[in-house]
């Protein structure tokens, strides 16, 4: 048996792949499992950083160790790099990309890697560092269905290459002609990206605008910029500097840049235009060159630029090519595939063809897995899935839909896919606003029936394409459907597409089939299943993004999960959001109150006026419902628990009392606790009055882990007893105060004390000096009884009634939380440690940044569509 494993990590979308015997047995992105976008930073010390998750799930899948891989293929030649030594003379004092001391630690960073293959292997292994572009171009070739095919990859860089073409026959690659940087149309992409005041990756972004803007505004300009000369040569004007900083050479042609969360003024949806109509013409431009030096009828495309659908669309029906293969992963994470196959190819072990059609080459999961990923979680019943989610959809639920192998490649295909009712323009609103949480402008695909593909859209009947099932194609729709299904007809009149074939895919055909017999539309919505975040891969993070958005309805296999009943969740429960603190990972639950009004008593004596969560969260809660809550909490945070270090224990008023939360929900949230293994401390919210020996000593011989310190959380706000009582209505005495501090002292075991400080308080002259003399007066008395002691940090939040009797009285600005930060961190003992509470708690009701940009993009969106009909 030969087992050859491929690596990509030089730049970014690191991958791997499993080769055994000259077959693809699994591929797998690093980013899927580590839950990190783009896997790590592309960054000139980061070529070497090993993506062991994707490995481990690729062995996992062919019962295999490291150890057992008889070679290695890492998709980038590291001396070749050195070529790019001076190209960017202008930028050439820096330690980034194109200097001389940059090029040279990403070299000496990649040299390092059979070290590290050796290392995570326990023996050393072959490593065979092969040239980028002919990894992509391999990728591309060795999952066509012909065996002889042109071939062609245009990325950002590789080596120093930018484009490549060639010619394959007989399963060997011959590379016909390339492009050098600075060359580089993906490059400019990720450039005008950020030009348009967004990141380097979201080319897809820019993509999305161009429906919006008006390519005759900057078309010349755009002549200039990428001029056309024969055999497919495309040149960048040599005043462009795509790796130097700031913009002043685009500025030059395209005015002044946006700068991020700045206005979306029309010009940049024009640029996007201008910018996509260039790329379509210099694509046919090579590949009208490519297809007379070759005189091949199909076509072989790879390479970052290759994920333009709407550039491919263009080149199927108006191209040279019969045929068009497009790799599914067509970015960086694809060479860890090419680089595998390539290595089987030289070693004669590729003696058959695989035609990637769908790239289902991650993991799985089985029933069994599927079950017990849903233990904690009752409101499971096992169906026929296609049928019900059909049912679902049809009365306008958003559905989550995981099933079977993962894909290879950023679109989702129907493995882990969101489906949604393309018949109401509101759908894409919810969807962009409320699950996905990114720009108005951007449109989504479809997952149309085969049979139904010439009824619905106007395609190249003549031309064919495996790019039809992987989303890879754009085609405008049929002008007399387009008013049938708006939530997935982009500005353009256009669409994504994606044909499902009852023999690829039938689950999700039949799906799609019982949802036309419904509606007459045999087409439904299809969009990654993620929310900001890399698409999910396991069930448990399924479960976790399901319950962090408003879909409706969860589907794992044939199992259907239902959200919770209306009220029984309220928001409040779902604002906390895992944060980081001294101990690690930190997560706060929020439970109901079980006192007879539902409130916290003190708030009942009219106490707190700057507090309202002592108002309950509408509703008492009894044993049961707080028993779901915990169930829904496990549920939720699955993919947290295993790294939580601090849970916060949270209701509307003190959870050490015991009318406010039962004993019996207690155990079981100290049970729950219990199996947390990397939790170290617990933290439970209270009141002076209740924080005694009696209360928290049965608590600690319940957990049963000395490891983990217990801590209530005192409320002080402030040492200023004017402040406290009179201003705020917090009728603590520092007696009360101090008699805590006693009885927790008194305690056998792992203990400390949370305290909570308001800062900038009503009636507090200077912020700085109020924490100050708090936090000194906390810590003597927790250095006399020898506690550990943590400050818990909030910038002051008003409540209803706290705006109605302190209406102009500020909240202070994070900058000002940061002054304080630093003169309690010069004012006191190392071991206290400080928690600055920002955007943790439902306390912080301003909307975030993003949040505003959102809205501003919504608005703008809105008036494109109205100028624009």
């Amino acid at each position: 048996m030969s087992v050859i494993l491929g690596i990509n990590s030089a730049y970014h979308e690191s991958a791997a792949a499993l080769v055994v015997d000259g077959h693809c047995v699994a591929a797998c992105e690093e980013e899927r499992c580590s839950r990190v976008k783009h896997a790590k930073p592309a960054t000139v010390q980061a070529g070497a950083l090993w993506p062991g998750a994707a490995v481990e799930v690729v062995l996992r899948h062919a019962g295999l160790r490291l150890a057992d891989v008889d070679e290695v293929g890492y998709s980038f030649v590291p001396a070749r790099r050195l070529q790019n030594i001076g190209l960017d003379a202008r930028d050439a004092a820096s330690d980034s990309w194109g200097s001389a001391a940059g090029e040279r630690r990403f070299v000496e960073a990649l040299q390092s890697f059979p070290e590290v293959v050796a290392r995570e292997a326990g023996r050393a292994l072959p490593v065979r560092f092969l040239p980028h572009h002919l990894c992509h171009a391999a990728s591309a070739y060795y999952a066509c269905p012909e065996r002889e095919a042109a071939v062609l990859v245009i990325d950002g860089i590789a080596e120093i290459d930018t484009t490549w073409w060639g010619h394959g026959h007989d399963g060997r690659l011959q590379r016909l002609g390339t492009a050098r940087y600075p060359h580089s149309l993906g490059l400019l992409w990720e450039r005008i990206a950020r030009f348009c005041g967004l990141s380097e990756y979201d080319a897809a972004k820019v993509m999305g605008m161009a429906a919006f803007g008006d390519a005759r505004v900057f078309r010349a300009g755009f002549a200039e910029l990428l001029t056309l000369v024969p055999d497919g040569i495309f040149l960048l004007a040599p005043e462009i500097w795509l790796r130097g900083p700031g913009f002043a050479d685009l500025e030059t042609w395209l005015g002044p840049a946006r700068q991020p969360g700045g206005e979306l003024a029309p010009r940049f949806f024009d640029i996007a235009a201008s910018l996509q109509e260039r790329t379509e013409q210099v694509l046919l431009h090579l590949a009208r060159h490519l297809h007379s030096v070759t005189a091949c009828k199909h076509l072989a495309y790879a390479g970052g630029v290759a994920l333009n659908c709407v550039a491919n669309g263009r080149l199927l029906a108006e191209g040279p090519f019969e045929s068009l293969t497009i790799q599914p992963a067509a970015n960086d994470a694809g060479t860890a595939l090419g680089a595998a196959w390539l290595l089987a190819a030289q070693r004669g072990e590729l003696t058959h063809w695989q035609p990637l059609r769908l790239p289902l080459l991650g993991p799985s999961y089985g029933p069994a897995e599927l079950r017990a990923a849903l233990e904690p979680y009752p409101a499971v019943r096992e169906l026929d899935a296609a049928e019900d989610a059909a049912a679902a959809l049809a009365a306008g639920q958003l559905v989550g839909w995981f099933r079977g192998r993962m894909e290879l490649g950023p679109r989702a295909l129907g493995a882990r896919s969101i489906l949604a009712d393309p018949r109401s323009l509101e759908t894409r609103s919810v969807l962009n606003h409320k699950i996905k949480h990114r720009e108005p402008f951007r449109p989504f695909a479809c997952c149309i029936l085969e049979e139904a593909l010439e009824a619905w859209f106007e395609i190249p009947v003549q031309r064919s394409s495996s790019a039809y099932q992987q989303m890879l194609l754009v085609f405008p729709v049929r002008h007399e459907q387009r008013a049938r299904v708006p939530a997935v007809v982009h500005l353009d009149g256009t669409c994504r597409i994606q044909v499902v074939s009852r023999t690829l895919q039938p689950a999700l055909h039949k799906l799609i089939t019982r949802f036309a017999e419904r509606t007459g539309v045999p087409l439904v919505l299809n969009t990654s299943f993620n929310d900001s975040e890399p698409i999910v891969q396991t069930p448990e993070d399924a479960l976790e993004t399901f319950f962090a958005t408003q879909l409706d309805v969860l589907y794992l296999g044939n199992l259907r999960v239902d959200r919770p009943p209306a009220g029984a969740i309220p928001p409040v429960a779902q604002r906390f959001a895992p944060v980081r603190d001294a101990s690690g990972t930190r997560l706060a639950l929020v439970f109901g109150n079980q006192s007879p009004q539902g409130v916290c008593p003190y708030y009942v004596k009219d106490e707190c006026w700057h507090c309202d969560i002592g108002a309950g969260e509408g509703q008492a809660l009894d044993n049961r419902a707080n028993l779901a809550r915990l169930t829904w909490f496990r549920a939720r945070y699955q993919r947290t628990l295993p790294q939580l270090a601090h849970l916060v224990v949270y209701n509307s008023g003190s959870v050490l009392n015991k009318k406010e939360l039962s004993p019996e929900v207690m155990a079981a949230i100290l049970r729950f606790a219990r199996g947390l293994t990397g939790l170290r401390r617990l933290s439970l919210d209270s009141r002076e009055g209740f924080i005694r020996r009696a209360a928290l000593q049965p608590l600690a011989d319940q957990l049963g882990r000395p490891d983990v310190r217990i801590q209530p959380i005192l409320g002080l706000e402030t040492a200023d007893p004017h402040v406290r009582i009179e201003l705020l209505g917090k009728r603590m005495s520092e007696r009360s105060v101090v008699r805590a501090f006693d009885a927790l002292a008194s305690c056998k075991g792992s203990f400390g004390m949370a305290v909570n400080l308001v800062l900038g308080l009503p009636g507090v002259a200077d912020p700085v000096a109020d924490a100050v003399a708090s936090a000194r007066w906390m810590q003597e008395l927790a250095q006399e009884r020898g506690l550990p002691l943590a400050l818990n940090l909030h910038p002051y939040y008003p409540s209803a009634r706290g705006r109605s009797r302190f209406p102009t009285h500020p909240r202070l600005a994070p900058t000002a939380c940061g002054a304080v930060l630093d003169a309690l961190t010069a004012a006191l003992c190392p071991d206290v440690e400080l928690f600055l509470g920002l955007h943790d708690e439902d306390h912080d009701t301003e909307p975030t940044e993003r949040d505003r940009e959102l809205a501003e993009l919504s608005a703008r969106y809105e008036a494109l569509l109205k100028e624009r009909g």
